[in-house]
């Protein structure tokens, strides 16, 4: 039986056993590397880029982007035709509305972005946007004294400058939080975000300014016909019956182009005949939606083997019958609308129709792409291009076009009625500007007595 003492000894002498004590050192070092490595692991998944919600919040910035354009257009369309729709009152108008905005940007912006933050500072500040289209549509009310005329366009304008002071800055905070938390969900430098997020910014802010004002004029008109006549002369004839057709020498481009001067020729007589019975506003509609049709088939099928003569014929009388709009309805409307400047009205036409066209020009070579799929077509020469892109321009200058067209229709319309008397200015109107008149012969009559004017 062995003593208490003689297993103490024994216990002693396992724990002095070199062995032992290397097999201890050995698994506590492999604890440690384990726990070193588990940690770097989780380091290293800390560090790898959060793709999805990097596209999150590019997703809300562009949210963001859209409808922060679409509030700005609205004001500054406005703000394009004060003066010329409110006289004196509009000038004043735009001038209060710059005053606030600058003494709002300098007295309380920067507070108001702190205390409610950002995102809810820019609501803020588009609300008070709101209120100043509002006030200006009350404004420019036919039925409306002068007295209210000027209450409604000032107290807009003081509402929406306050708004405005603010609302810059806080879309300048809520882009740079943006910018920060798209580098750092990428785990890439801040300003690669600032940059990349600055140009969807930039892009969608006034491309929306560009259409918003365009709504209230006819350019829309002209500028449809130059990207389409850009995309029939560079796109279809020069990708899609090469292939349609089996035509690589261009056989049939000149047939095929024949069609369009016909059709013309022909639908420019017939609207002629019905313009005095249906008026040329229909007839101009239905020339915009003819230079929409030149491209919609190519939306829905842009595989150019799909088509046929009948196919491409169709496309061809499409344009054709939009390009008899535009050589005698456009022109006659822009005789009846500018009598008074038929010159300058014609070559704003020409203007208008000859940007748009070298712009449809360019695009149709300089819209590239990298990777072929059903938008992302391989021209004759190798090259990959992008005709989704074209395509939705075209289309929205004709949506465009058709807007513009309603909208100058109207405001022509009203200046008609006030012209001939069916529509009567407020009393107040009438008042000043028979004061006015008043002043204006007076003057002249004491000029005359001094013999200064005649």
């Amino acid at each position: 039986m062995v003593s208490g003492p003689s297993a103490s000894n024994n216990s002693k002498d396992d724990d002095d056993d070199p062995s032992r004590i290397a097999a201890a050192a050995i698994t506590s070092y492999q604890r440690m590397d384990t726990d070193d490595n588990n940690d770097r692991r989780e380091e290293e998944g800390f560090r790898r880029p959060d793709h999805i919600g990097a596209r999150r919040t590019l997703g809300n910035f562009i949210v963001m982007s859209v409808l922060f354009g679409a509030n700005h257009g609205c004001v500054v369309s406005c703000l394009g035709i004060a003066s010329a729709r409110l006289g004196s009152v509009g000038a004043w108008q735009s001038a209060i509305l710059m005053i606030t905005y600058a003494a709002s940007a300098l007295l309380g912006s920067t507070y108001i972005v702190k205390r409610f933050g950002p995102r809810n500072s820019m609501c803020l500040g588009m609300l008070c946007y709101c209120a100043y289209v509002g006030c200006f549509f009350v404004a420019t009310h036919d039925n409306i004294t002068f007295r209210n005329k000027e209450l409604a366009a000032y107290s807009g304008a003081v509402i929406g400058g306050i708004g405005a002071g603010f609302l810059w800055v806080s879309q300048g905070a809520y882009f740079l939080f943006a910018s920060q938390d798209h580098a750092q969900k990428l785990q890439r430098p801040v300003e690669e975000s600032t940059a990349s997020l600055a140009g969807y910014f930039a892009f969608l802010y006034l491309s929306e300014e560009v259409a918003l004002k365009l709504l209230s004029s006819m350019i829309g008109l002209n500028a449809v016909f130059g990207f389409t006549a850009a995309f029939l002369n560079s796109y279809i004839n020069g990708q899609v019956v090469p292939v349609a057709l089996h035509d690589p020498d261009s056989k049939y481009i000149g047939l095929l182009s024949s069609v369009v001067p016909m059709v013309a020729a022909g639908m420019s007589l017939f609207f002629g005949r019905i313009s005095p019975i249906i008026g040329k506003g229909p007839i101009l509609i239905f020339g915009a939606l003819c230079f929409g049709g030149v491209v919609l088939p190519f939306i829905v099928q842009p595989d150019a083997s799909e088509y046929g003569w009948a196919a491409l014929i169709a496309v061809y009388a499409f344009h054709g019958t939009g390009r008899a709009t535009f050589e005698g309805t456009l022109r006659a409307t822009f005789a009846d609308y500018f009598a008074y400047e038929n010159e300058g009205a014609f070559a704003n036409i020409i203007l208008q129709n000859g940007i748009a066209s070298g712009v449809g020009y360019i695009l149709t070579f300089a819209l590239l792409c990298e990777t072929p799929s059903r938008y992302c077509i391989e021209y004759n020469d190798g090259t990959l291009h992008d005709v989704w892109t074209f395509e939705l321009i075209v289309i929205v200058s004709a949506v465009v076009a058709i807007v513009g067209y309603l909208r100058a229709s109207f405001l022509q319309k009203q200046e008609q009625l006030l012209e001939y008397g069916m529509i009567q200015q407020p009393q107040n109107d009438l008042q000043n500007q028979t004061e006015e008149e008043s002043e204006d012969n007076i003057i002249l009559l004491e000029r005359n007595d001094y013999g200064i004017s005649t």
